[in-house]
């Protein structure tokens, strides 16, 4: 079984290593849209009986783990990446999502993370 969460945030960046004159080598700031899909079994016995998990506590790490540290932020800086791309931001996050769904401990996983940069553009990560 497979769920799934969106999550917004807003943020600068810039690509620094891409040619001179490029528009996305300067400063400049994205509204995105993180998407997170979590797999596992389905609980009938647990605390959430019928769940993979409470979409609450997936609210819950990401308003804690993620949110605060990138929202309004520069991602050059938090990431420390020279090239925040999407794609780059997409792996990030995939790595820092899996483990905290591992310390969290319910045995379900992270399948999927999609970083739309924009309404049209967005980078996958999956496994």
């Amino acid at each position: 079984m497979q769920i799934g969460k969106t999550f917004q945030f807003e943020a600068a960046h810039c690509l620094e290593d891409w040619p001179e004159g490029h528009q996305c080598r300067r400063l400049h700031g994205h509204s995105y849209k993180v998407e997170v899909v979590i797999e596992g079994d389905v609980d009938e016995e647990g605390e959430h009986p019928g769940a993979i998990l409470d979409f609450g506590i997936l609210s819950q790490i990401w308003k804690r783990d993620f949110h605060s540290r990138l929202d309004h932020q520069n991602l050059n800086e938090v990431l420390k990446i020279r090239n925040t791309t999407a794609e780059t931001l997409c792996v990030w996050l995939f790595a820092e999502l899996e483990k905290a769904l591992v310390a969290w401990g319910k045995g379900c996983y992270l399948k999927m993370v999609r970083v739309w940069e924009t309404e049209s553009s967005y980078a996958e990560y999956s496994i």
